[in-house]
């Protein structure tokens, strides 16, 4: 009996997004041996590329060689770094080295050097978060921390530990074991980092971890500490710098991102939490400056105009507005 022949048929890996080849390893340590890097200095450059994808999100080639070249003077020459660039999109990575015609429909073939580095994950609907980060950088200076500092954000799990974020993952331990609370703070950490200023979101997300706040007094708390631990979160819409850094630079007061995002106002209109309740909350949180305290007062006269119920008009022991069946003494008219 003849044997069967198997053909081997090689097929070329192209990029989803830009339509460049992929090239194999071994097609690509050739190219490096040919460009004459070093095995060190190309590692090095890998771990600069991975550490501006997840502080900057979005850099151009031009600012990438100046933190480089400022950090590692003589080790990389202009025309050494543009072939690097030329190979590293060939490559996969959690970002993409795009040409403005790689995003844009009408877009032109520019320079290398205005070509940008961007966080794969702003690509991955489209392109509509890719504008929205672009157009929150616009303006924007580059936090750029010593090398040291700079190069451990090549790891994509890592964030800077602050004061803030210490009070937090503390707030958890009070409740929970310490496996435990770090699990929690690491995922209210990551609400942060993803630039989520919607308590109520993230708290959606707390409980469906199976945590949830025990009192309502506990809120306030909690509300403390998440927009301080926000406000101290380094963020790619900011260029690394965090929203507090910024605001001391423009030289204003009171938090910068705080308010009642689309899940809470849900909750708020539909009874889960009472208006009265929040008001009376507002009005006792003393970290608040005065202007951030009034928008939220604002926000939430809003909120109240737009609700079918009247919170202050329910009886104790009439059905909970929020639905559950309950009495609303013994639902969200608890103490």
């Amino acid at each position: 009996m003849a044997k069967k022949t198997i053909k081997l048929i090689k097929t070329t890996r192209m990029n989803d997004i830009t339509g460049i080849e992929i090239y194999s390893k071994t097609k690509l340590c050739q190219l490096y041996r040919e460009q004459g890097l070093t095995d060190e200095t190309g590692k090095l450059l890998h771990l600069y590329f991975d550490a501006m994808c997840w502080l900057y999100g979005i850099i151009s080639m031009r600012k990438a060689y100046e933190i480089f070249a400022g950090q590692n003077p003589g080790l990389v020459t202009p025309e050494a770094f543009r072939a690097f660039v030329e190979l590293v999109r060939h490559e996969e990575h959690f970002y993409e080295i795009l040409n403005e015609s790689d995003i844009l429909v009408e877009g032109q073939n520019r320079d290398l050097w205005d070509w940008e580095l961007v966080e794969q994950s702003l690509l991955m609907e489209g392109f509509e978060d890719y504008v929205r980060v672009s157009q929150a950088q616009y303006g924007k200076d580059f936090y750029l921390p010593e090398r040291e500092e700079l190069l451990k954000y090549a790891d994509e799990y890592y964030s800077a530990p602050t004061p803030q974020g210490e009070r937090m993952f503390k707030y958890f331990c009070k409740h929970e074991k310490e496996a435990r609370a770090r699990e929690l703070f690491e995922e209210v950490e990551l609400f942060a980092i993803m630039n989520e200023p919607d308590i109520q979101y993230v708290l959606n997300d707390l409980e469906r971890m199976g945590w949830k706040l025990r009192m309502r007094k506990d809120l306030e708390e909690f509300l403390s500490l998440y927009s301080d631990l926000f406000n101290h979160t380094r963020l790619v819409e900011n260029r690394g710098f965090t929203p507090a850094e910024l605001q001391a630079a423009s030289g204003l007061s009171g938090l910068v991102s705080i308010g009642f995002g689309p899940h809470m106002v849900a909750d708020l209109k539909s009874g889960k939490l009472n208006v009265d309740d929040m008001r009376e909350q507002i009005d006792q949180m003393n970290f608040l400056s005065d202007a951030c305290r009034q928008e939220m007062l604002d926000q939430l006269a809003d909120v109240e105009g737009q609700s079918p119920v009247l919170h202050g008009t329910v009886g104790r022991n009439d059905p909970c507005p929020c639905g559950s069946g309950k009495k609303y003494k013994n639902c969200c008219g608890k103490n």
